[in-house]
């Protein structure tokens, strides 16, 4: 999993964990249309940058270390925005 700062024409900036870009897109996408946020034409994107990338550790189950160091835990990141 990755993490990306997305970055729309006129509702800020966002992050998403994701597989890839336009997954991250798409993420932060259902959850504005899901809530009805905003203009639509607001929530188009502007720019998507990679900010961190995992590799997998045997040492601890259910956990992710970004190459900045920083250690994620937990079984899944959940981006439904009805639950």
């Amino acid at each position: 999993m990755k993490l990306y700062r997305i970055e729309t024409q006129g509702l800020g900036t966002h992050y998403a964990v994701a597989n890839n870009e336009t997954e991250a897109y798409q993420i932060m996408r259902k959850w504005f249309d899901d809530l009805d946020y905003g203009f639509q034409s607001k929530r188009t994107l502007k720019t998507i940058t990679l900010l961190a990338d995992t590799y997998r550790s045997n040492d601890i189950e259910n956990s992710a270390t970004y190459k900045n160091g920083v250690m994620l835990f937990g079984k899944g990141y959940n981006h439904d925005a009805k639950s």
